[in-house]
């Protein structure tokens, strides 16, 4: 049986919102938000929004890894019980040189069977935030998570972003719908398969 169990149709999809900087002056935080703007206009979703400077996850300090014998530490249980009530996934992510953020690094390490077939969608920036894209989705399939297509690369962050408002034009707003619709179309598609299957 997947720890991840089967959304009931009369509850909300609850989508994990994953702020994924913690970087003195980032601009993660707008694009965020208005990320969470999109999603707040979509009907029947619950947001649990994740700022990773607020989370407390110090880096990896459990002294076995993806807590195949439980977890020592009280933060780590709590973030595989937030992880685990979730549905899907949505990481906010820059692109760090060549790489993506430790944070998000660390977050993802700290558990192996709660991202096993989570849904995700990957919203990333900076100059080289198409390659992150590639980087990103192999280390979340590794993870056993599912990356829904299209992913939102923005590579002209700094000159769309005031303040604490980003500036998304039609087209990143376009495909920002497109990867929350298709996030939501491929868990409806697999709830039945799961349900027939006798996963409960």
């Amino acid at each position: 049986m997947s720890i991840n169990s089967p959304r009931p149709s009369e509850r909300p999809l609850r989508i994990m919102l994953v702020l994924g900087s913690v970087r003195p002056g980032r601009i993660a935080l707008p694009i965020a938000l208005w990320v969470h703007d999109h999603l707040g206009d979509v009907p029947n979703i619950d947001i649990d929004f994740v700022d990773l400077m607020d989370e407390q996850l110090p880096f990896m300090d459990e002294p076995i890894l993806g807590g195949e014998n439980g977890y020592a530490n009280a933060h780590s249980r709590a973030w595989s019980e937030r992880v685990t009530s979730t549905d899907a996934v949505i990481f906010v992510a820059p692109a760090y040189g060549d790489g993506f953020s430790p944070v998000v690094r660390n977050a993802l390490d700290y558990l192996n069977r709660e991202w096993e077939g989570k849904r995700v969608g990957l919203v990333t920036y900076g100059r080289d935030a198409k390659r992150l894209s590639r980087r990103l989705s192999d280390s979340l399939q590794a993870k056993g998570m599912r990356v829904t297509r299209p992913v939102v690369a923005i590579t002209d962050t700094h000159a769309r972003v005031r303040g604490f408002d980003f500036d998304g034009e039609s087209q990143i707003r376009k495909t920002c719908a497109r990867m929350i619709g298709d996030l939501r179309q491929s868990f409806e598609r697999v709830e039945p398969e799961l349900v027939t299957e006798g996963v409960a």
